[in-house]
């Protein structure tokens, strides 16, 4: 079983990614679950003993739905056993639909790659980067070259499908309350910081830019990525994360 995380800054187009490969005929793709980020305390005694947080096997009961899939707990409330409750569910669901491959979309798992590293045998991990002021004017596009390239790096073949079913994959990905969303629906329009002119004029995307240059993204400077994941993703300006 392919195990594909994808992760990202929100806004920085994960969805529309994910829809791509939610249309691939043997991806199975989830909604976006959150379970990672929300799976270990910030501190104290739980996270010394290796408890997971409080309300996670109620979260875990919420995947089971949104799977259509049997709930399953783990027998210990530890961070290990809800990890491995998470697979097996998402693993289930996967083979249940004829799918090979599973993907989890949720950008803040981003800040919890350790664990998927720890707790997910053989996962493979997506890191979406595009340019700042873009992601901070809230601009989803893709590159044309994407989902090949992606296909690519995840060892799958690339299918009409993933363009011509993309839009419907992507209906259903996205929640009802997730309104901010909707665009990923409808048709790609080609327009790398045409949301930051809408929105913004002036100094302001100067002054964004140089903010975001100032942070440094080892993935933009050489370096690997998040606990050495190596992903590569086109971004709008044809640059690569590493």
């Amino acid at each position: 079983m392919r195990r594909v995380f994808v992760v990202g800054c929100p806004r920085s187009g994960t969805t529309l990614l994910q829809s791509f490969l939610a249309a691939h005929p043997q991806v199975h793709s989830l909604p976006e679950t959150h379970v990672f980020h929300e799976l270990r305390t910030p501190g104290g005694v739980r996270r010394a003993v290796g408890l997971a947080a409080a309300g996670t096997s109620r979260r875990l009961d919420d995947v089971a739905g949104w799977l259509g899939t049997r709930r399953r707990r783990p027998v210990l409330p530890t961070v290990r056993g809800h990890g491995a409750a998470f697979v097996a569910m998402a693993d289930a669901a996967a083979r249940e639909r004829g799918a090979d491959t599973w993907v989890e979309k949720t950008p803040a798992t981003l800040y919890a790659l350790d664990l998927v590293e720890q707790l997910v045998p053989g996962a493979q991990v997506v890191h979406v980067v595009r340019d700042g002021v873009d992601v901070v004017a809230s601009l989803c596009a893709v590159a044309e070259a994407a989902p090949a390239a992606l296909c690519a790096d995840l060892g799958l073949p690339c299918t009409d499908e993933m363009v011509t079913g993309r839009a419907a994959a992507a209906g259903g990905l996205v929640k009802d309350v997730e309104h901010w969303k909707s665009d990923n629906t409808g048709p790609l329009r080609d327009g790398a910081g045409r949301r930051a002119r809408e929105v913004v004029d002036g100094p302001t995307p100067r002054h964004v830019r140089s903010q975001v240059a100032a942070v440094p993204v080892e993935e933009l400077t050489g370096g690997r990525g998040p606990s050495g994941c190596g992903c590569a993703v086109p971004t709008d300006s044809g640059r690569r994360s590493s």
